[in-house]
């Protein structure tokens, strides 16, 4: 009988620290919320406005939408 009741209390213990670290997973991959506002530019080329960071730069630092406007500018 006191085998039962420790064999019923150590699954009980490995239940509740599976359940735990199911939640942590799950917090962790929430979403994360934006830090804020992103910076837009606009193509040198075509007026097209899109996010600083995937903009194609050239050496005077217009921004281009794409690589094929920025060659087209040169």
């Amino acid at each position: 009988m006191k085998l039962l009741l420790v064999l019923a209390a150590v699954a009980l213990l490995v239940w509740l620290l599976r359940g735990d670290r199911r939640r942590a997973v799950e917090r962790s991959r929430a979403p994360q919320a934006p830090s804020g506002p992103e910076r837009m530019v606009s193509c040198t080329a075509c007026g097209l406005h899109l996010p600083a960071a995937d903009a194609v730069v050239d050496v005077a630092g217009r921004p281009y939408c794409c690589a094929e406007h920025r060659r087209g500018a040169d």
